[in-house]
């Protein structure tokens, strides 16, 4: 499968793009980018309601996750979060299309929250409305009408709670685990390390390497996922989920995230 989000803007790729149509940007997986001081804190990941499993339960679910296959393929899912245990599961083929028009419309709102800052911007000053509107045009073009910051400040603010992705919440995580043919699952014991690389700093995209089994699995986690990702990973991995930029001194520690998060 294609990769189906650009790592650096979010925005949808179509099947056999080398390079965005939205920035411009190329088409791999695995880049991080350069971080930037003092981010804002990013989404909040959904917190599922617990499910009847015995004495398992379901913690959070994570969704518009990307598993790296190859050099520029990938194959979509979301991350089920259990205190046993995480589950990569793939999307169903049936869920494909509503997930991908889902991340479009998440996107278009992004799109409309620049827009009106930009509006907000220019409204008080006196200009012809055609001027306005090339000058807005102009710094969208540029890239001055909004920033990452800016990006991240909506997608935190956003109602994650409904989705697609919450019909994971009311399923039995071994029926989550078995429902599509290569899910992985990866038992807490098993897990060596679970490394956050960026965790939304300086993109909106943030990549997450778990190794386990013998092997590195690389993720790439979209719309500005990374801070509250790690923090539910630490919850059940303790120091073995690691903020990689965090540990270089870039910036604040996994205490400091942890204690900015809303739950």
């Amino acid at each position: 499968m294609i990769q189906k989000f650009c790592t650096e803007c979010g925005k949808t790729l179509s099947a056999g793009n080398m390079f965005c149509g939205e920035c411009g940007a190329a088409v791999t997986l695995g880049v991080v980018p350069q971080p930037v001081v003092n981010p804002p804190a990013a989404v909040v990941t959904p917190q599922a309601p617990a499910v009847a499993t015995g004495s398992e339960r379901v913690a959070g679910i994570i969704p518009f996750v990307e598993l790296s296959t190859g050099f520029t393929s990938s194959d979509s899912g979301a991350f089920i979060v259990t205190d046993r245990r995480i589950i990569f599961a793939r999307t169903p083929a049936a869920f494909d299309q509503q997930m991908t028009k889902e991340a479009e419309m998440i996107w278009k709102e992004v799109e409309k929250a620049e827009d009106d800052k930009l509006d907000a911007e220019i409204t008080d000053q006196q200009m012809p409305e055609e001027v306005k509107r090339v000058f807005k045009e102009h710094k969208k073009e540029v890239g001055l009408g909004s920033g990452i910051a800016d990006q991240l400040k909506y997608l935190n603010a956003r109602d994650w709670s409904t989705g697609p992705w919450q019909r994971y919440a009311s399923m039995h995580p071994d029926m989550i685990a078995s429902e599509s043919p290569g899910n992985l699952v990866f038992l807490y014991a098993e897990i060596g390390a679970a490394n956050f690389l960026n965790a939304s700093r300086g993109s909106i995209s943030d990549n997450v390497d778990i190794l386990a089994q013998g092997k590195k699995f690389e993720f790439t986690l979209h719309y500005g996922q990374g801070p509250a990702s790690l923090a539910l990973f630490h919850q059940f991995l303790g120091d073995r989920a690691k903020d990689q930029v965090a540990a270089w001194g870039t910036v604040g520690t996994i205490g400091a995230i942890l204690g900015g998060r809303r739950h």
